[in-house]
């Protein structure tokens, strides 16, 4: 690469490559404000990509840092992906440069440097293996899109070994159906225990059961509307987390009083307030942290351990679970595409249900 001069005092990085295809000299050059070692390391950088998208058959470059793969990957999320997900993405990007070197090279990267670096980074074994997931999916969004050759260590890349604590357990990530009908006996404000007791009924998402309006409510025909979700760390209306959520819940029997309740109220704070959404208070959108910190204070009080919103849709699954219902028909029902977290409950549960039938038939005495 060289530097030359432009007339107007800006700077043109160029490089020569030899065209793979017909084996001629080209040139590829961008333009630069300042000729620092920073600027042209920048620009060796941004010549290697181009050379590489220039090229008939991509050619990864050999250069990319860790750095420049993750400024790939934001310009490629301006457009293509929920707001809340390149919010999450951004600061995992940033906890990436941390901990593996913004400046390491993505080619020289292997399965053994990189379970050493979230070794010494201090992180819980539980946060390392997220970020693990993670950090495979940014590889291998880099291997799709021709900036990584090869992505084939990812397969060694274990999860950390996690001893398990009370609040680890599968069992702390949803309520019991005992604890829940506790739960909502408690609860003293009336929109954050119908909020509970539909997340619970339902199995939606606390984003999506904010963002549902009275017309989603389908008594006739006995279903909810599913099709957007709330982005609250970004205030606005989207579609849901993926193609399988855009769906209709089924409102089963014991659902029925609720979502009649639910829909005319909504209907009448509709005529008084414009407002058309289902969960609200005086006309205003009842919001994800004030539920939080509200169920948090009333599942540490009431049952001895805090959850979340989202445990109220793992209550879902293993309710459904506890009755017969078969683990394909709970996954359609949430929306997944893929969930470990349910498949866990679901297994837990099954499991614990008939350990219980062993034991309750155990000492019968048949003849």
């Amino acid at each position: 690469m060289w530097i030359e001069q432009n007339n107007n005092g800006t700077f043109k990085a160029v490089e020569r490559y030899t065209d793979i295809l017909t084996g001629k000299q080209k040139k590829v050059s961008i333009t630069i404000s300042k000729n620092t070692a920073k600027s042209r390391k920048e620009a060796q950088a941004a010549l290697s990509r181009k050379i590489a998208q220039k090229q008939t058959k991509k050619v990864a470059p050999k250069n990319l840092s860790l750095e420049d793969l993750i400024t790939e990957h934001r310009l490629y999320q301006q457009n293509n992906v929920r707001p809340s997900t390149r919010r999450r993405d951004y600061y995992n990007g940033n906890t990436f440069m941390d901990i593996f070197g913004k400046d390491t090279l993505v080619s020289k990267m292997t399965a053994s440097s990189i379970r050493k670096a979230l070794m010494v980074s201090g992180r819980a074994p539980s946060t390392c293996n997220e970020l693990i997931e993670r950090f495979k999916t940014l590889l291998r969004w880099g291997y799709d899109n021709d900036l990584i050759d090869d992505i084939s260590y990812l397969s060694k890349i274990k999860p950390f070994r996690i001893e398990q604590t009370h609040r680890e357990k599968i069992e702390d990530k949803y309520l019991e159906s005992d604890e829940a009908v506790r739960l909502l006996a408690a609860m003293d404000v009336t929109y954050w225990k119908d909020l509970t007791a539909f997340l619970i009924k339902s199995g939606l998402r606390p984003g999506e059961a904010l963002d549902l309006s009275y017309t989603d409510i389908d008594i006739e025909n006995r279903y909810i509307h599913v099709t957007s979700t709330w982005d609250s760390n970004n205030k606005l209306s989207g579609p849901p987390k993926t193609s399988a959520s855009d769906r209709d819940v089924y409102i089963q029997d014991d659902f029925l009083p609720l979502c009649k309740k639910l829909k005319s109220q909504a209907l009448t704070f509709y005529l008084t307030s414009r407002c058309n959404l289902v969960f609200q208070d005086n006309g205003k959108r009842l919001t994800y942290a004030a539920y939080r910190k509200y169920l948090g204070n009333y599942t540490e009080r009431v049952v001895g351990r805090r959850l979340t919103p989202h445990a109220m849709r793992h209550t879902h699954t293993s309710l459904l679970a506890e009755n017969g219902v078969s683990l394909d028909v709970i996954v359609r029902r949430l929306g997944h595409e893929d969930s470990k977290i349910t498949k866990r409950i679901y297994l837990h549960v099954t499991k614990k249900m008939k350990e219980r039938d062993n034991e309750a038939i155990r000492q019968i005495h048949v003849i």
